[in-house]
């Protein structure tokens, strides 16, 4: 395993643009919130501006997976505007990172947060996520 404070350094960042979609609305959530984008959708726009940060920087065949997100959403965002995510490298440790998260649209600040994220060996998690299925499928009653 690699020790990443060898391949990445705080400030490292990628930012992601978007522009709200039906969708993205939290119209699951609510009827009410129809032309609203949702939570979920922006902390999935946020996940992905962290990987983009992270993953250009590792060797081959190894990947970044999240594992914690804390994240407060500020400020409504209406569908048809426009969305940036900024995701910047702030810590940086032997396997895992440290990124925080800014997330505004036209208008100003929507949120903000941090996200961990680890890297593993991509063959490794896939062999291991097949494990787990394979026990699943066991457990299934006749």
């Amino acid at each position: 395993m690699y020790d990443l404070r060898n391949l990445i350094s705080p400030g490292k960042s990628a930012r992601v643009t978007h522009v709200v979609v039906e969708s993205d609305a939290a119209t699951s959530f609510s009827p009410q919130l129809s032309e609203l984008m949702s939570t979920p959708a922006v902390i999935s726009l946020a996940i992905e501006a962290a990987a983009f940060a992270v993953d250009e920087y590792l060797p081959e065949g190894y990947v970044s997976i999240g594992r914690a997100i804390t994240f407060e959403h500020t400020a409504s965002t209406r569908v048809g505007m426009k969305v940036f995510v900024d995701a910047v490298v702030s810590e940086v440790h032997e396997q895992h990172i440290l990124l925080d998260i800014k997330v505004s649209d036209e208008i100003g600040e929507i949120g903000f947060g941090t996200h961990r994220r680890t890297i593993v060996v991509k063959d490794y998690l896939d062999a291991r996520s097949k494990r787990r299925a394979a026990m699943q499928m066991n457990s299934r009653p006749m």
